[in-house]
């Protein structure tokens, strides 16, 4: 099943785009009992647990969205209004938008291996081109160039802003993850493993965005309500990443990763409206 004939999908994006909030009903969890055959009418092995048993499947482009990256767009927002909130919100998640179609091309690897952390199924093994260090300084420098030919108008300032958001991304990975971020290459991989404390590793995530949001609510924004209902939405998104169910497949977990950043930039774009674009600017 692909990510756009995915129901839950297309409900929390359309009720996002039309509202700037979600509410999920309650889930249960179906467990079926499988025989010892490792493949069973196109069920993986990274679909059942240790004894065998089929897993419910989350939709495969939450386990790519992690809302601590926002947080550093509200931030920077708040220290430079001239620019737009959803150009940040695709800066601060630039590397995972690279790295989905790299992996859909199989230049860059990912597998699904449930229980390799306590909060995060997916085997990064290799992604040299977008998360290794050199690669994130590189990308970083190219949101330096890019933004304000992008814009015509920005100041050095505003490219700066859009650099240090690029390259926050690794920065805020190198503390969650296992060692699987490259310093250059695919050698000499680092990471923290807060993952594996998913309490702590969920506390950081809602401290980033909530406080985050609090600096962009500094500004003076007129749409406090829904800005702040978002929030709270992606908020109980990640906590669903980190307490469900693992996801399906590792081509599924790119692709919709792609339609995740770009639904997010949508909707916050549409909750920043026309008016604080233009004070902004």
């Amino acid at each position: 099943m692909t990510w756009i004939s995915h129901p839950g999908f297309v409900l929390m994006a359309s009720g996002l785009l039309a509202l700037g909030l979600t509410s999920d009903n309650a889930r249960s969890t179906r467990v079926v009992q499988l025989p010892f055959a490792t493949t069973v009418a196109g069920v993986s092995n990274a679909d059942c647990d240790m004894s065998g048993r089929l897993r419910s499947r989350r939709p495969t482009w939450l386990d790519s969205m992690f809302v601590g990256h926002y947080g550093v767009s509200f931030a920077a927002k708040k220290s430079d209004a001239s620019i737009p909130l959803w150009v940040l919100f695709l800066a601060v998640q630039l590397l995972d938008v690279a790295w989905a179609p790299l992996v859909l091309l199989g230049i860059e690897k990912v597998r699904i291996v449930p229980g390799i952390t306590a909060t995060n199924p997916l085997d990064l093994y290799y992604m040299p081109y977008t998360h290794s260090l050199t690669s994130a300084l590189l990308w970083s420098a190219a949101g330096f160039a890019v933004y304000p030919l992008a814009v015509g108008h920005s100041t050095g300032k505003g490219a700066l802003m859009v650099a240090l958001a690029v390259f926050s991304h690794w920065v805020l990975d190198f503390v969650v993850h296992r060692p699987d971020l490259p310093l250059y290459d695919n050698a000499f991989k680092v990471g923290l493993r807060l993952w594996n404390l998913p309490a702590l590793a969920f506390g950081l995530e809602a401290a980033f965005l909530l406080g985050g949001i609090w600096l962009y609510l500094g500004t003076g924004v007129t749409r406090r309500p829904p800005m702040i209902a978002f929030g709270l939405a992606m908020l109980a998104i990640q906590a669903y990443v980190f307490f469900g169910p693992p996801p399906g497949s590792d081509k599924a977990a790119a692709a919709t990763a792609l339609a995740a950043y770009a639904v997010f930039a949508a909707v916050v774009r549409q909750l920043e409206g026309r008016r604080e674009r233009r004070v902004g600017a």
